[in-house]
């Protein structure tokens, strides 16, 4: 696995048990390297119904470490899934122009004062 040295790394931690916390989260992924960051959202994967969390490094290598170390770790009665995070831009759906046509304005392209832009 190459990284870039530049910036930060994140990890992706899946299938949390119900009982670990932020502070624990951190000590466990601090044996592989220093954490930067931790998150663990209250909201849960919504195809799983798991918990979930994250990490971030700023060392390629304790990424690396990270992933071999931890990824199928058994907690409590949980294995953990852990891997390199993955963020999705968010995309930007197209400008739609809806032309609203009133008899009593109407220019010579065919468009109405009244136009509109609607984002969808």
């Amino acid at each position: 696995m190459k990284f870039d040295c530049k910036g930060l790394f994140s990890l992706f931690v899946d299938n949390l048990p119900e009982d670990v916390g932020l502070s624990w989260f951190r000590k466990f992924f601090n044996q592989y390297g220093v954490v930067r960051e931790t998150y663990i959202p209250i909201k849960r994967s919504k195809v799983t119904n798991r918990r979930f969390g994250f990490v971030r490094y700023d060392c390629a290598s304790s990424v690396e470490v990270a992933i071999a170390k931890a990824n199928g770790f058994w907690i409590e009665d949980r294995k953990l899934f852990v891997k390199l995070a993955a963020f999705e831009a968010q995309s930007h759906k197209p400008v739609v122009r809806r032309v609203v046509q009133d008899s009593t304005n109407i220019s010579a392209n065919g468009y109405s004062a009244r136009d509109v832009d609607h984002c969808k």
